[in-house]
């Protein structure tokens, strides 16, 4: 089939051609936005992580409430579970030898949650919503 046919059959239904030239825009629109929600996630969780391991200045302890509310967190981003999996193992060793027992409790908290399969998340997500 050529282009020219194709441009004939537009021209026979004149409805269904108006409906797919006004769907271009909305689509690119759509998928730009998507993009632009991708790369901000992508920015937010690197800010949360580099804020969960690094002070915001030099010399200055890092804040324990911060960094547990900021693995919390992460377990809002499930396309980066794969790494976050392995930074809080990291982590959790690391820390053990700190003696810092919050931390590490709420490190095993997102594990265990990051660790579960799509199917207990889905049924846990449905009964926090109905009750």
């Amino acid at each position: 089939m050529t282009l020219l046919d194709i441009i004939n059959k537009l021209e026979a239904y004149p409805v269904i051609t108006t409906i797919v030239i006004a769907l271009i825009p909305a689509l690119w629109a759509f998928f730009k936005f998507k993009e632009y929600l991708r790369d901000k996630r992508f920015t937010v969780y690197h800010q949360l992580i580099k804020e969960l391991v690094e002070p915001e200045e030099p010399g200055i302890p890092l804040k324990l409430d911060r960094q547990i509310a900021i693995v919390y967190e992460l377990r809002n981003f499930p396309e980066y579970y794969e790494i976050s999996r392995r930074i809080l193992e990291g982590l959790k060793e690391d820390w053990k030898e700190q003696n810092l027992p919050r931390i590490i409790k709420e490190i095993d908290i997102s594990l265990e949650y990051i660790n579960k399969n799509k199917i207990c998340k889905f049924i846990e997500k449905i009964c926090k919503y109905r009750y």
